[in-house]
């Protein structure tokens, strides 16, 4: 028995040199870059590219977002509101008919879009799911009475069927779901941040919650952003809406806020990811602060700490999207929390309303369960959430050894062009017109 922990130790040891060594090396490239920048010394090779790795929250020299990756606003049209509508469950054939060629050897999957006009001021769920998951849908559709869109991971025949299963049964419970199908080609890990710009860029409507599918809203939400809109509207121009998440463990699920209370009185409910045993509550969800909400009767606001990740309701406008380079587990929701923190928006947490995590199987893309990947995988995250934070700051003219702004004149060399800074963006002195260091594309505006 000694000899295996011994074993187990010197394995341990082993990765922890490996990762320390990683993100020895990553340090060290950016810093040679970093202190480029005043030199005006950089170089194109210093950037890190990759097919695989796709940052979606740069889009330079794309007409739809400013230079901070931001989408810019787009005032509502009627068109954009009237949309194709869900087969209904008695076989009437609309626009947007889901269509699936059975008989061929790769089955074509159609967009199922909801035809109910949809008002410009109003919040959209927008979620992900894969195969697993499509019960969770159908759960949001009974507690949610406004928009909902969602990006369905499909694998193959089989999720197909379900696709067309679940299609049919929300025309009969909600009329204002859009389901939009994300093939996939390979066995490769779940996008998890692709799905989420899939249905990002879905929403219709000025204002968004971004939802993982297992975590259920509360039965007056919807009813809350309805009455409470003008304030909503105001608060997120310069803000994010935290909603509280907790964790269901057995019995049934709260709906309200009371029911909620009596499920935390008789611990069959916890605050999201709390340790069961020290009450402890985990740093994702800590700067929620619970013992304010359970007295709050108004908004009020928190402090962003990483790694912080609340679900958050915001205008889509001026919220930025995920980084797709972030795959399945680890960082994911993280890092998007912290870009909307750097770009300057202030948290706060809506009261009475919550998301209520519902405990369910392994999903096959976790790999968290497969202990033979989990060290790669860290290391991976690790230096990814490096680079991702490098590259946002560089883009805001923010130096990462120190935190503070670049001063006004200092440049860096790129691609062959001189970008310099002016104290508000990069300009780039060959073109005159603003640039950014990294503007790696999402999949949607690739070339």
């Amino acid at each position: 028995m000694a000899r295996a922990r011994t074993g187990g130790s010197r394995a341990t040891y082993i990765l922890l040199a490996v990762t320390l060594s990683f993100s020895f090396l990553f340090i060290t490239r950016y810093e040679k870059l970093l202190s480029s920048v005043e030199k005006g010394q950089g170089a194109d090779k210093s950037q890190p590219r990759s097919s695989r790795l796709r940052a979606s929250w740069l889009h330079a020299d794309d007409s739809e977002h400013d230079d901070y990756g931001r989408i810019k606003r787009k005032e509502s049209t009627q068109e954009d509101a009237t949309l194709p509508t869900l087969k209904t469950a008695d076989g009437a054939i609309a626009d947007g008919d889901l269509g699936v060629d059975m008989a061929a050897d790769d089955a074509v999957v159609k967009d199922v879009i909801s035809r109910v006009p949809v008002k410009f001021e109003e919040v959209t769920i927008s979620t992900h799911l894969s195969a697993e998951r499509y019960d969770r849908l159908l759960e949001f559709a009974r507690r949610w009475k406004g928009p909902i869109v969602a990006a369905v991971y499909i694998r193959g025949l089989h999720d197909i069927e379900k696709f067309n299963q679940m299609r049919t049964e929300l025309a009969g419970v909600h009329d204002m779901v859009n389901a939009s199908a994300v093939i996939s080609v390979t066995d490769d890990e779940y996008p998890i941040n692709e799905l989420r710009n899939k249905a990002f860029d879905m929403v219709y409507t000025e204002h968004l919650l971004l939802l993982d599918i297992d975590m259920i809203p509360s039965k007056g939400l919807y009813d809350y952003c309805v009455d409470h809109y003008d304030e909503i509207q105001l608060m997120c121009r310069h803000a994010v809406l935290a909603v509280p998440a907790f964790t269901h463990l057995s019995g049934e699920v709260p709906l309200d806020f009371d029911s909620l209370k009596g499920a935390l009185a008789a611990g069959t409910s916890t605050p999201a990811l709390q340790n069961q045993k020290t009450k402890k509550l985990h740093n994702a969800h800590s700067c929620t602060d619970y013992d304010r909400w359970y007295e709050a009767q108004e908004p009020y606001s928190i402090n962003y700490k990483w790694p912080c990740e609340p679900y958050i309701i915001g205008n889509k406008k001026l919220i930025p999207r995920y980084d797709e380079r972030f795959t399945t587990y680890g960082n994911n929701k993280v890092v998007h929390i912290y870009h909307t923190h750097v770009l300057g928006f202030k948290f706060a947490v809506i009261p009475h309303h919550f998301v209520i995590h519902q405990f369910h199987k392994v999903a096959h893309w976790n790999w968290h369960h497969d202990n033979s990947r989990f060290g790669s995988m860290s290391s991976k995250v690790h230096l990814l959430t490096k680079q991702f934070e490098f590259e946002l700051k560089a883009n805001l003219g923010i130096d990462y050894s120190t935190g503070k702004a670049f001063s006004p004149g200092a440049y860096i060399v790129v691609r062959g062009d001189r970008l310099v800074w002016d104290g508000k963006q990069w300009i780039n002195a060959r073109t005159q017109k603003p640039d950014l260091p990294y503007r790696v594309k999402s999949e949607k505006n690739s070339d």
